[in-house]
């Protein structure tokens, strides 16, 4: 899913500026024209994926790092999960919780964590998380939201955590 967001940003063009430093002994070169993707401002995966954009230098031209990307925007998910489950999720150790505990179990989670992750952050965004952080963003009325969303990490802990 984050990988079909992805490909639908271009690509820099490889072409530098070359500049001497004062003593000759050294050249500098710097990207002319680096590409900056515009995310869509109503979507909260497509601003993640953007923000997250890389790409690398293979050969003569710019390819998108697919792979750094998704890494990236699904660390940055967990991150907001973890926070959220740290305000609103009641423990009295939210570290030690098997929803955080979870969300520390994969480096590179199953494609259907990675999809139900997504999700669950668009959903959370759309209804009352504000500015990237889950933090102080909910009020008192959201709280049937913040329910739907605990409930919904329990439920995909439960069934996708690995069996010891």
């Amino acid at each position: 899913m984050i990988r079909s967001y992805a490909s639908k940003l271009g690509n820099s063009r490889p072409i530098y500026k070359l500049s001497l430093n004062d003593s000759k002994s050294r050249i500098n070169s710097r990207l002319v024209n680096k590409y900056s993707p515009r995310p869509d401002l109503l979507d909260p995966i497509s601003t993640l994926v953007c923000y997250h954009f890389m790409e690398r230098l293979v050969g003569d031209k710019y390819i998108k790092d697919y792979e750094g990307i998704e890494k990236a925007v699904i660390m940055g998910i967990k991150n907001e999960f973890k926070k959220f489950i740290v305000c609103y999720g009641g423990f009295k150790n939210a570290r030690q919780s098997g929803i955080h505990r979870f969300l520390n179990t994969y480096a590179t989670p199953p494609p259907e964590v990675v999809d139900g992750l997504v999700y669950l952050y668009r959903y959370a965004r759309l209804h009352g998380m504000s500015g990237g952080t889950m933090i102080g963003a909910f009020t008192d009325t959201d709280q049937k939201h913040i329910d739907n969303i605990l409930a919904i990490l329990e439920l995909m802990r439960s069934k996708f955590e690995p069996k010891s």
